[in-house]
């Protein structure tokens, strides 16, 4: 039990790690193309989010 947690911990800190990039990396391209694409980025990070938070609930469970 205390593997999957450290992998779980991991795996989530890799995550957000990639996430922080990718949310940055999208500023800075909306920053030139507009809105609508920082918005698209927006939501679909926050996709992401919920669906890591929603993976490490269920894993918890298991």
């Amino acid at each position: 039990m205390e593997s999957i947690n450290l992998f779980l911990f991991l795996w989530l800190t890799v995550t957000v790690l990639v996430l922080v990039v990718y949310i940055t990396e999208m500023v800075k391209v909306s920053r030139k193309t507009g809105l609508i694409s920082y918005l698209i980025s927006a939501v679909s990070s926050t996709v992401i989010v919920i669906f890591v938070i929603v993976l490490s609930v269920v894993a918890q469970f298991l």
